[in-house]
């Protein structure tokens, strides 16, 4: 009887170890969409990376539906690329990372193509540094917005790296403070909005050093700033830039904007990538003509007489 039970038990263990195992203790480069593609069929069963995955520099990626199987990643996960890589569906299934998240490359020849952190929603801590620069088409950090601790530093934009996109810190408002070992934001010019709950929890209680600079955008330029605009909202409040809706987006000829509570809406601009004022209205109907534009990302801001918020706009045509 004995026997039969340990054949039993062995005969269930089995799968189980067949079908989570680690490879790749040296860590894996990824310069084509092959290695991807055929992953499963080169590791099979493998669920956890030993060593780091890197997005090489020009790297010809479309999508990472082939890594769909990862849970772990032991090493780091760094983006430096400037194909048609623009966010990480695929990685859905992945819940840690044991070292850093970077995004982004200093090389001449094209920034970091990557929109939105997308496919990381299961994504809940990450061993080292979050660092992101060098971007043209990130807004915000939508899709990490279940990641909860930073074993590192967090570091957004550099004097050569700087993300000329980003315009809100919106996804990492739920990271614990007490995991951060100092938080560096600079270089970004376009952001605005750096008042959400982590990074008012890191003012009031700083774990190490914290340093806002004066090359990103107003509300944006100082503790000082950023600060009160903790203050003026609220913590609870920040939600309020939930209250608004625009649609459809992507976009084709208009959208029309929404809003709960009836909360007004004073002022509509929208931005190029590059900063510039394409469309202006103070008279906000039920829609919004956008036939004056081209295809393309673009940045839309909305102010109340509570609060001003920008979004990504997709118009395709």
């Amino acid at each position: 009887m004995k026997r039969i039970f340990l054949l039993i038990v062995i005969t269930l263990t089995i799968p189980a170890i067949v079908l989570s195992q680690s490879c790749l203790p040296e860590g894996i480069i990824i310069n084509h969409q092959i290695q991807i593609d055929s992953f499963q069929t080169n590791y099979p069963n493998c669920t956890e990376i030993e060593g780091s995955v890197i997005f090489a520099l020009g790297a010809n990626i479309e999508n990472l539906n082939g890594l769909n199987s990862l849970t772990r990643i032991g090493g780091s996960l760094a983006v430096s690329e400037y194909g048609p890589m623009s966010n990480f569906i695929g990685l859905e299934n992945l819940t840690s990372i044991g070292g850093d998240l970077v995004l982004g490359n200093y090389i001449d020849a094209g920034s970091c193509t990557v929109s939105d952190f997308t496919g990381l929603e299961n994504l809940n801590s990450i061993g080292g540094d979050l660092v992101v620069y060098d971007t043209w088409n990130l807004l915000n950090f939508s899709g990490l917005d279940n990641l909860t601790s930073v074993n590192g530093h967090i570091l957004i934009g550099a004097p050569d790296g700087k993300n000329y996109g980003l315009v809100s810190l919106d996804g990492l408002e739920n990271i614990e403070t007490g995991s951060i070992w100092y938080i560096e934001i600079d270089f970004n010019p376009h952001l605005t909005t750096c008042s959400i709950k982590s990074i008012c929890d890191y003012i009031s209680n700083p774990n190490g050093t914290l340093h806002i600079g004066g090359y990103n955008a107003q509300g944006c330029k100082s503790i000082n700033q950023v600060e009160a605009g903790c203050e003026a909202i609220g913590i609870s409040d920040i939600s309020l830039r939930n209250k608004f809706l625009i649609f459809p987006n992507p976009a084709t000829l208009e959208i029309n904007i929404s809003t709960k509570n009836r909360r007004g809406i004073k002022e509509v601009n929208i931005y190029n990538i590059i900063g510039q004022n394409v469309l202006h209205r103070d008279d906000i109907g039920e829609s919004i003509d956008l036939s004056a534009l081209g295809q393309g990302i673009y940045i839309i801001e909305l102010s109340s007489a509570e609060l001003k918020i920008r979004e990504k706009l997709i118009i395709e045509r």
